[in-house]
């Protein structure tokens, strides 16, 4: 048996000068009535997460409206959310939080 792969003949891709995209046949909707109806909100728009200097990283699972409930906490907050979490051990331990940005 050969290592040798078959030649794949691909000349009729040489000449695509008269190739369109379709045209979508209806309108898209709106995003926000498609995140209505499929209740999953769209992640354009949130700002992106600043670097701190963490280098350790976690990774959980949780329900969805638990996930969401700790990106508002972190957003409605401004902080990362190493941040939230940091805070949310000191409030369990009884020690003040440093409010990480």
């Amino acid at each position: 048996m050969g290592n040798e792969r078959a030649k794949l003949d691909l000349s009729c891709l040489d000449d695509l000068g008269d190739f369109k995209p379709r045209t979508p046949t209806h309108p898209q909707p709106p995003r926000n009535a498609i995140e209505r109806i499929a209740a999953f909100p769209s992640r354009e728009g949130r700002r992106g997460r600043r670097r701190t200097g963490r280098t350790e990283q976690i990774n959980i699972k949780a329900r969805p409206d638990v996930i969401g409930q700790l990106y508002r906490i972190a957003d409605d907050q401004r902080m990362v959310l190493g941040g939230v979490l940091t805070g949310l051990n000191a409030a369990r331990s009884g020690n003040a939080p440093d409010r990480e940005r």
